[in-house]
């Protein structure tokens, strides 16, 4: 990133104009929002309706075949025994049994009706759903926005000229922050929010069925066990990705430990950490990124490098923390790989958190010779 001068007056009139023209917008996407999760609420409560419906039509489709297969059975035993029974009796059988015959009919269509809206109601619901996400999405976006346009406009001003030093690393903390913000609502949302509202849809079904199929309950039930076990999984680690471990108490170096271990368990990767120096720096901020800028990249060497060895090697020294990490997997080329936002949490991920800290960045790779990068991070 090159060095960029901003004319003070020139950026005060962009943000006087954009923040002008969001908060003119921001009304109006509000009520679309707002609209969205109304159609929303009420198409799910048009389909919690729709199952309530579906679940008598199909005991009452079950009843009515138990009573028409009793009533052939009668019928048939009529028809056998004909001289035994008046002509009455007969005619009453079969009228009963065509009559039953008939509701069936008609309640099998009814089933079938219901099973068609509950589909079609399904996918509007799903579709309305990730509407509702795209424009929350937008809003908080939006929001995040116009809280730094209204912030204090004089004080960015005034040090306009740390932000050319710094290529803006105040707007992107805060866009890492939203980001982070976003990830954890999104696996929350994707994972244990959606389990949970599986399972309160189960307890409605369990509650109903266990009058009509106690076997299948209880296997709704085993069901609700188990997904209530990943939850608990998917829940850990969310908090272990939070914060894994707590670096102001173990320290940096024992940390790395750790994760290392657990890379271990389950691997033939020989990991091998080389500490060439005392690190004693104590700044929790960066001992975590780098801790993540570690983890990002055995994580990466775990899922594409097929490595056998990988070298960690941690120097600090008065002004600067020196890391490298070197593997003798299968490699890359370079130019071939574009290291940008579209690579989602992998080499972009660790690039981007080198550049919240300031840091050089430099990768060297080769097919078939491994995979070295090499960070130099200030402690200025």
């Amino acid at each position: 990133m090159g060095n960029i001068k901003i004319d003070s007056d020139k950026v005060k009139g962009i943000f006087e104009q954009t923040l002008s023209t969001i908060n003119s917008s921001k009304h109006q996407m509000f009520d679309i929002s707002e609209n969205v999760r109304n159609d929303y609420n009420t198409l799910k409560t048009e389909l919690d309706s729709v199952r309530d419906k579906l679940m008598v039509t199909m005991s009452e489709v079950n009843m009515f075949e138990e009573q028409v297969s009793k009533g052939r059975e009668r019928l048939c035993e009529v028809n056998t025994n004909y001289d035994k029974y008046p002509e009455e009796i007969v005619e009453q059988v079969y009228d009963k049994v065509n009559n039953l015959v008939i509701v069936l009919a008609d309640k099998r269509e009814e089933e079938k009706n219901l099973i068609h809206l509950r589909n079609s109601l399904e996918q509007r619901v799903k579709t309305y759903h990730q509407v509702l996400i795209d424009t929350e999405k937008l809003l908080s976006q939006v929001s995040v926005a116009i809280n730094f346009l209204e912030g204090n406009l004089s004080t960015v001003i005034k040090n306009i000229n740390d932000f050319n030093e710094k290529s803006f690393l105040g707007i992107q903390i805060i866009e890492a922050l939203e980001q982070e913000r976003e990830r954890i609502a999104r696996d929350i949302h994707d994972g244990p929010a959606q389990s949970f509202a599986n399972i309160s849809l189960s307890v409605e079904l369990v509650k109903k069925l266990i009058e009509v199929d106690k076997e299948k309950a209880l296997s709704e039930l085993d069901q609700m066990k188990l997904i209530t076990k990943d939850n608990l999984t998917d829940m850990r680690k969310i908090i272990y990705d939070l914060k894994p471990f707590d670096i102001s108490e173990l320290g940096l170096i024992d940390c790395i430990n750790h994760l290392i271990e657990n890379f271990i368990e389950g691997s033939s990767v020989n990991f091998n950490l080389k500490t060439l120096s005392k690190v004693t720096f104590k700044n929790d901020l960066i001992n975590i990124t780098i801790f993540r800028i570690i983890r990002e990249s055995l994580n990466n060497i775990k899922k594409y490098a097929h490595a056998k060895n990988v070298d960690i090697v941690i120097e600090q020294s008065n002004k600067f923390l020196n890391l490298s990490i070197s593997d003798d997997g299968i490699g890359f080329d370079q130019s071939k790989i574009h290291i940008d936002e579209s690579h989602g949490f992998g080499l972009a991920s660790i690039k981007r958190q080198c550049a919240y800290l300031q840091a050089t960045f430099d990768i060297s790779s080769e097919l078939k010779k491994g995979t070295k990068i090499k960070i130099r991070i200030p402690l200025d």
